[in-house]
């Protein structure tokens, strides 16, 4: 992953990364229709460092949060260091390889915005009565964002909405 990550942002691509459990083989018939799809190949080629990671070694483990509590086996593009951009399931690309390209450019997309993004919020870690007290001197509402680690919502609201200039 690391070594994936540095070269996805010395060659401004992103990752495209097949996590699986190590129990499953690789489907020859999902090899097959990407590689039989040229155009799907080209883009990959173009704009993809390609690297499997399975979950039930340590890497893995290490690698799991950046999952935002999708579950596996899938393919995931993520932006070099760490964004994840799209998910697309096993199960749905042994349908339906197009559908591989079709999240790849999504991905390509999200990636140019976040690259040009420049808005962040920064959240205070104080108690809602420092916040009442702070709002009501600054003349501000509160804004409470209530996160957990364990939550794919506030976990996908952090990253795609609160700091981002569009989405």
């Amino acid at each position: 992953w690391e070594q994936a990550s540095l070269m996805a942002a010395r060659e401004n691509k992103l990752l495209l990364i097949e996590i699986n459990s190590g129990r499953q083989a690789v489907n020859t018939k999902i090899e097959k229709a990407i590689l039989s799809n040229r155009d799907l190949m080209n883009s990959l080629k173009r704009n993809i460092i390609p690297i499997q990671i399975n979950i039930n070694t340590p890497q893995g483990q290490e690698f799991l949060p950046r999952l935002l509590l999708y579950d596996y086996p899938v393919y995931a593009l993520f932006m070099p260091y760490g964004d994840l951009l799209e998910i697309v399931s096993v199960d749905d690309v042994a349908r339906n390889a197009t559908v591989l390209m079709e999240k790849t450019q999504n991905a390509l997309q999200l990636a140019a915005i976040k690259r040009s993004n420049s808005r962040s919020v920064q959240f205070e870690n104080i108690t809602l009565d420092e916040a009442y007290e702070k709002a009501w001197k600054e003349n501000k509402l509160i804004f409470a964002f209530i996160f957990s680690n364990d939550n794919q919502g506030t976990l996908l609201m952090e990253k795609n909405v609160l700091n981002l200039n569009a989405a």
